[in-house]
């Protein structure tokens, strides 16, 4: 019994550290570290005061029914919305019988009429109202 009564001691450290594959890395030397922060600290940060861009917005009513249709209906208008921001910010808002979908930039209303026109597509028989907010609505009503 006595044999057994050891205590495990930890492994030596060593110069390569192993990965998930079983393959193994270098750590990064001191030097390397230091030129990442250095890149990282010269980086061009926004401008926080800068005039945040111009958002439109687009709400959708009506969304109610079979939990399972519903959530295919918000998923289909969601990929509407990205494909009508084409990259630009965006916002989305649920609520609970709709929907806030929000884009943002110089030629965001025209975006806005665009998705508006995909989701009457989409929307065929169902009973959903589309509102397209007016043009004086500037502020963003939800933090992109």
């Amino acid at each position: 019994m006595k044999d057994n009564d050891h205590v495990d001691s930890p492994a030596p450290p060593t110069t390569r550290i192993p990965r998930a594959s079983g393959r193994t890395r270098r750590p990064a030397s001191a030097t390397d570290v230091e030129q990442i922060r250095d890149v990282l600290a010269h980086l061009r940060r926004p401008d926080p005061t800068a005039p945040r861009p111009t958002y439109r917005y687009l709400t959708v009513r009506g969304l109610t029914g079979d939990p399972r249709t519903q959530t295919r209906l918000r998923a289909r208008i969601l990929v509407a919305h990205r494909r009508a921001a084409a990259g630009q910010p965006q916002t989305y808002q649920p609520e609970p019988d709709g929907l806030t979908l929000g884009i943002a930039g110089n030629d965001a209303t025209d975006r806005i009429t665009a998705l508006a026109t995909d989701l009457r597509r989409i929307r065929r028989s169902r009973d959903w109202t589309i509102t397209i907010h007016p043009d004086g609505t500037d502020k963003p009503k939800i933090n992109p």
